[in-house]
């Protein structure tokens, strides 16, 4: 829709080169990305707890609560605010005739349908993942181990058998590709949703001696951390 102020008419085009065809009509195209664009860029962070409530509740108005009247804040919590996730959870909830919210926030709690959603996240995280290279690749699943709420490049650097340099280079590249979030004082951490994207590729491309020797050098780093499954 055109905004009322004077001024190009603005439209969402997901494909960069049909944005730059419309730019050249005199359409000022908005561009959205996982990853970084050469372009001025606004990063969106998470909805914040209450408003990611709101909107995967009106996203589901004709379905019944049930029992919980918290159902909604449950399933946001599972989503981590993340509008992509929420936008999943939203479709599954829609798509099941004769379940409440509660229904679904009840299996979500349970982990039988993680597997389902984590679908819909594999795919948006999928391009991301390829486009780095291989190192930044094998530093992402390793960081599924990492037992920690956030991390630094020390505790990177033992995961992959690296340096700290060489491990704060790879973060930062795990940064641009919005596959890890920063925090103050040159610290990382890993959302939940990411790291059930990062353990899955971390059991399908590494070997279980791999993951176990990465796991002892961070041991060595921090001290003991809860093995894979306990």
């Amino acid at each position: 829709m055109r905004p009322p102020s004077a001024g190009p008419p603005h439209v969402s085009f997901p494909d960069p080169a049909l944005a730059t065809w419309y730019r050249l009509k005199g359409v000022l195209p908005l561009v959205t990305s996982r990853r970084g664009l050469d372009a001025p860029a606004v990063e969106l962070e998470p909805f914040p707890a209450e408003e990611a409530e709101r909107l995967l509740a009106r996203a589901v108005p004709g379905v019944p609560v049930g029992a919980d009247p918290a159902a909604h804040r449950r399933i946001a919590r599972r989503c981590g605010h993340l509008p992509l996730a929420l936008a999943l959870a939203a479709g599954q909830i829609a798509g099941r005739a004769g379940w409440t919210v509660t229904d679904h926030a009840d299996r979500l709690d349970e982990g039988e349908a993680r597997l389902e959603l984590d679908e819909g996240i594999e795919t948006a995280l999928l391009p991301s993942y390829r486009a780095l290279p291989p190192q930044s690749q094998a530093l992402l699943r390793r960081l599924a181990l990492h037992p920690g709420p956030d991390f630094g490049p020390d505790a990177a650097a033992a995961l992959l058998g690296t340096d700290p340099a060489s491990a704060a280079r790879h973060l930062e590249r795990l940064a641009g590709e919005h596959l890890v979030q920063r925090r103050p004082h040159e610290r990382f951490a890993l959302h939940a949703l990411v790291r059930a994207y990062a353990a899955r590729r971390g059991h399908d491309e590494d070997r279980p001696a791999d993951r176990e020797l990465a796991r002892q050098r961070l041991y060595e780093l921090t001290g003991p951390c809860p093995r894979e499954g306990g």
